[in-house]
């Protein structure tokens, strides 16, 4: 159970650190693949603040900055390549699980905790909420 629970964390914690990356597909509010900026300002603003919250060190921000930066490039490169669209998809799924990975080597379990309590008290989930059709 505290693995799943961990899991869970640190799979949060990536795709908000992912925001430019992960919400041009999942989020409602996408313009040409894109977050829109308000949305996009609002959800790395929340994060950082949970970063803050959690304890994350400059070093460790650091290190998840250039951890996030190399998975960017890593995306943009597999959008424009010439791969079908189910191999794009695939390994797109390799490459977050990678990222993850690589996440929860840089943050305690502590810290992943803190974030995810963090951000579940404080942070808007505007997707879900578009989703089910409320206000957020």
């Amino acid at each position: 159970m505290k693995n799943r629970t961990l899991a869970l964390l640190a799979t949060a914690f990536v795709l908000i650190t992912s925001v430019g990356v992960w919400a041009a597909d999942t989020h409602p509010k996408t313009q040409n693949g894109r977050l829109d900026p308000q949305a996009r300002h609002r959800a790395i603003g929340c994060l950082q603040k949970a970063a803050d919250a959690a304890g994350v060190t400059p070093e460790q921000k650091a290190q998840i900055k250039q951890i996030n930066d190399k998975f960017r490039a890593d995306v943009k490169a597999l959008r424009q390549s010439d791969l079908p669209q189910d191999q794009k998809r695939a390994k797109l799924r390799e490459l977050r699980i990678a990222h993850r990975e690589e996440i929860k080597k840089v943050l305690t379990t502590q810290q992943l905790t803190a974030i995810k309590k963090y951000m579940k008290e404080n942070c808007p989930r505007t997707g879900d909420a578009a989703r089910q059709g409320k206000k957020a």
